[in-house]
């Protein structure tokens, strides 16, 4: 599987829109704080020190259909935040371990010495066994999400490995 990855810009509101306007989409990633989308062009935006992409998977023609995004937000030296998704179109369709990996193996790429943290509900079994997979560590737990970690070390690991065997992963240029 071959991923390309974007910067994400104004030209991707449609496709931002189209994944928070599925109700299990927001759910999953918001519960009951849903993000307005009204707002959606700021949350797509530049603002800052944050790292936003949107990824496709790119066919043998060359062809490139967007599956997701992941963003990174800016927390302190040396640490971010992520959230990111699937398009629900593509829910259940192998696109999510795959691109998780290709996306935060960029970002490695790009920020070697980073952590990074998550928050996953813990309703959202399925993403939290993907990203314990990955090398995410559980380092603590509120009411209603798991806290987790990933280090560059920690997702060095033998599932990781064996997934980018199958994959190849790249970040356009921006036009």
């Amino acid at each position: 599987m071959n991923f390309s990855f974007r910067y994400s810009s104004i030209k991707d509101i449609n496709f931002y829109t189209e994944c928070f306007e599925n109700e299990e989409f927001q759910y999953m990633l918001y519960h009951n704080e849903p993000l307005n989308i009204n707002r959606i062009e700021h949350y797509v935006l530049d603002n800052g020190k944050d790292l936003k992409f949107v990824g496709s998977v790119e066919d043998k023609n060359g062809v490139l259909t967007d599956v997701g995004f992941a963003h990174f937000y800016y927390k302190e030296e040396g640490a971010y935040t992520y959230v990111g998704g699937v398009h629900p179109k593509y829910f259940n369709h192998g696109y999510g371990i795959y691109a998780s990996i290709a996306m935060l193996s960029l970002f490695y790429d790009l920020k070697p010495k980073v952590k990074i943290t998550t928050g996953i509900y813990k309703y959202n079994q399925r993403s939290l066994k993907a990203d314990l997979a990955i090398g995410f560590i559980l380092t603590g737990e509120t009411e209603d999400k798991y806290l987790l970690k990933l280090t560059k070390d920690s997702f060095d690991n033998d599932f990781v490995r064996r997934i980018k065997r199958n994959m190849q992963y790249r970040l356009l240029k921006e036009s």
